[in-house]
């Protein structure tokens, strides 16, 4: 059911395009008219291999060998859908040969959502095992300044390759998250329960390459890759309070770099 939504969350606006294609006049103009235009994006990404880190301590009395200081460690990943939109103007360009070179800038801002998730470890001499299975819900919002280039070719009226890059800022949200110990097995808990929220501030910065396809003078589909980077980020979750489980202090929660691969198709508006 997940791979079916996905397909048709990215497929969607191919289908409307191809619509707009075959419903136009045949003999309408393509172009690619220069100054402001939008678009509205959507798509599906995955940032996996993360490395991720746990700390905190839990407070055993002394009887029972006195605080167990606890720094997990291992990697998450997860799949994350896009939705957005941008906001761009486009110069006249230059010629070289018989092509042309177009230049753009764009405000662009999207909505990501995943849970990054995955198995951490912390190797205690204490206990055989002391392995913990970490989910961490996040909503972000990327907020970037796009530079465009399109490279427009005379002979092929409807398609124009493109790249771009972008810098700006990212905020990441993180509700509902989630420890679970699961060697030794402790059912039911969560570390984090008397607080599962955080959230960050980070850079953001992204790489794209596309096509833009011309439906008429006004409207085109894109298709794109795109690589977005979020730099490591930390988060502080609530200790664990449960009348059955040793009380702990607050937890410490670190994901490394990150770097999102991205399959994103949108329309664009031209004015």
């Amino acid at each position: 059911m997940l791979i079916l939504s996905k397909k048709l969350f990215i497929s969607a606006p191919v289908a409307l395009a191809c619509f707009l294609a075959f419903s136009s006049n045949a003999s309408a103009t393509v172009s690619m008219p220069n100054g402001t235009y939008i678009g509205l994006l959507g798509g599906i990404g995955y940032s996996g291999n993360n490395a991720a880190s746990q700390k905190g301590t839990a407070f055993f009395s002394s009887s029972r060998g006195g605080p167990l200081y606890v720094n997990a460690n291992g990697d998450v990943s997860g799949n994350s859908g896009i939705l957005g939109l941008h906001v761009g103007y486009a110069w006249s360009g230059w010629q070289h040969s018989a092509w042309t070179f177009i230049p753009a800038a764009e405000l662009e801002g999207y909505y990501l959502h995943n849970t990054q998730s995955g198995h951490l470890i912390n190797p205690t001499a204490r206990l055989p095992e002391h392995n913990f299975f970490d989910s961490f819900p996040m909503s972000t919002g990327v907020y970037l300044v796009n530079a465009v280039f399109t490279f427009k070719n005379p002979a092929n009226e409807r398609i124009d390759p493109y790249v771009g890059i972008g810098i700006g800022g990212a905020h990441v949200s993180i509700s509902g998250a989630n420890s679970a110990q699961t060697s030794p097995a402790e059912p039911g808990v969560n570390h984090f329960n008397s607080d599962t929220g955080a959230s960050s501030w980070l850079f953001a910065a992204q790489a794209k390459a596309g096509l833009h396809i011309g439906l008429s003078t006004h409207w085109s589909l894109f298709g794109e890759y795109r690589l977005l980077y979020l730099p490591s980020s930390s988060y502080t979750f609530g200790s664990t309070q449960y009348p059955t489980h040793v009380p702990t202090s607050r937890w410490s929660a670190g994901i490394t770099d990150m770097f999102y691969n991205m399959g994103v198709a949108g329309l664009e508006y031209s004015v």
